[in-house]
This record gives C-alpha cells, sequence and structure tokens, in this order.
C-alpha cells in the first residue's frame, strides 16, 4: 500500500496542537519507564520535536537523542550535543540496530500501512530497552453534539482521510497485540482522551484538516460549502466541545 501523509499545510500550527493535548500524557508515560541521565533515546516521526527536546533534557549531560523525520524543519533549531537530527524515512531508510534505551513514536504507524515499520523500531531497541508507540483509534472523535451537521462534516472528513492517504483509524487498538507478538516482555497498555472546548489548541488538528482537504471533499460530494462553513464554526466556538480521539499507548521491553 503507498501511504503519504495528508496534511503539508500549516503544519507548526497543526503540531503545536497536538503537543498542547497530548505532551503531558507522553511525557509521563516516559517518566515511568525510567528515562533518565545517560539513556540512549530514539524519537522517531519527532515533528515539532517537543518530546524529543524534553528527553533531551532527561538524559542530559551524558545521555543522547536521536530524533528523525521525514521533513525535519522543526528539529533542526534544536540539535545540540545532546540531540542528534537525522532526515531518516522509517519506511525504508535503515536504523541504528540494538542501540537504544528507549524507543519512541507517537501518531507514526498509522499513516505507513502494513509494513515493517514497526519491526524496524523494535530492532533499534537495546537489550532491556524500552519501546513506547502511541497512536490513535478514531472510534470517538468529533462534534459533542452528535446529531448535527457538523458531527455528518467530521464523519466525511475522517473518511477521506482513511480512504485517500491509506491511514488506519483503529491502529491504537491494535498496539499491544503488534508489542505482543514482536516479543516483547512485560507489555502493558492504556488509553487516553478530552472533552476539549471549541477554539482550544485541542481542535487545531480537525480545523485545519477541514481547511486543507476542503475543495477535495466539496468536489467529491461528500460536503457542502455550507456544511463545511458549520464544522469549522463549531470547532472555533468555546461553547461547544469536541471529543478526541483514544490515543493509545503499548509499551514493551526488549529481552537482555
Amino acid at each position: 500500500m503507498v501511504t503519504r501523509y495528508a496534511f503539508t499545510e500549516d503544519q507548526r500550527e497543526r503540531l503545536a496542537g497536538i503537543e498542547a493535548t497530548w505532551d503531558s500524557g507522553t511525557r509521563a508515560l516516559l517518566d515511568s519507564l525510567g528515562v533518565r541521565s545517560g539513556w540512549r533515546c530514539l524519537e522517531a516521526g519527532a515533528g515539532g520535536g517537543s518530546i524529543a527536546a524534553w528527553m533531551a533534557e532527561r538524559v542530559s549531560p551524558d545521555g543522547s537523542v536521536l530524533a528523525t523525520d521525514v521533513d525535519t524543519t522543526f528539529l533542526e533549531p534544536l540539535a545540540d550535543d545532546v540531540l542528534e537530527v537525522r532526515r531518516h524515512d522509517l519506511t525504508r531508510d535503515e536504523l541504528p540496530a540494538e542501540s537504544f534505551d528507549i524507543v519512541h513514536a507517537r501518531a507514526l504507524l498509522s499513516w505507513l500501512g502494513e509494513s515493517d515499520t514497526l519491526e524496524r523500531l523494535v530492532g533499534a531497541v537495546a537489550p532491556g530497552g524500552w519501546l513506547l508507540i502511541e497512536d490513535f483509534d478514531w472510534a470517538l472523535g468529533g462534534p459533542a453534539e452528535e446529531a448535527t451537521t457538523a458531527a455528518k462534516a467530521f464523519g466525511a472528513l475522517v473518511e477521506l482521510i482513511e480512504t485517500s492517504f491509506g491511514y488506519d483509524l483503529h491502529y491504537g487498538r491494535t498496539l499491544r497485540r503488534r508489542l505482543e507478538r514482536a516479543g516483547l516482555r512485560h507489555v502493558g497498555s492504556d488509553g487516553r482522551a478530552f472533552v476539549v472546548p471549541g477554539g482550544s489548541p485541542g481542535t487545531a488538528f480537525e480545523r485545519l484538516s477541514l481547511l486543507a482537504h476542503r475543495e477535495t471533499l466539496v468536489r467529491s460530494g461528500a460536503l457542502t460549502e455550507p456544511e463545511i462553513d458549520e464544522l469549522v464554526d463549531y470547532l472555533d466556538d468555546p461553547a461547544r466541545h469536541v471529543v478526541t480521539p483514544v490515543l493509545f499507548a503499548a509499551w514493551g521491553r526488549r529481552s537482555g
């Protein structure tokens, strides 16, 4: 399956919304796995770099962080003696084998189809090290008021992402099974979701995604211009509420 990321415009604002909503939970998970001074870390699909930068602070001065992405625009300013930035395509470029005390990726694998990307990440974990993967499940997600035109428009947007870009809407719920099948030990999993007000950072992904694909949605007949406008207004209204998708996390340890 050929996959590609669905969003290239407004990327900094989109990433900032993801960071503001999900970073605190990701940091708590990394903390629980023991990330500390001296650790060697890999942040795959590092995006805006907020988690890579946090890791670098935590493992310095003797540790290291490798932050990779196909687009390193927002990562390059973060590079220093602890944090290395590398342009990298996880679907085809090799990773250092058995080299990291922790490997982390968030909202990445669901875009890459049924490839060997998870196996590549597992292979980068050092014996005794940890793999932590986070990804979404869109069984939830959308306007809290379901019987609305905004809810219909939201559903059309999610369907477009799935059918046109090869995105796996329910990848998150499969994470624990995938890590168990990869042979990791001490596997655990949890999930988190929020109800956020319109106009908050937590709605940036949906709003910017809708605007980026407005023309496609109208041309296909999936939505009309007024229906799109209604969803945009909903997502911008602090008096309305949006349910986020569930961000599942799964972690496991490689045998030492």
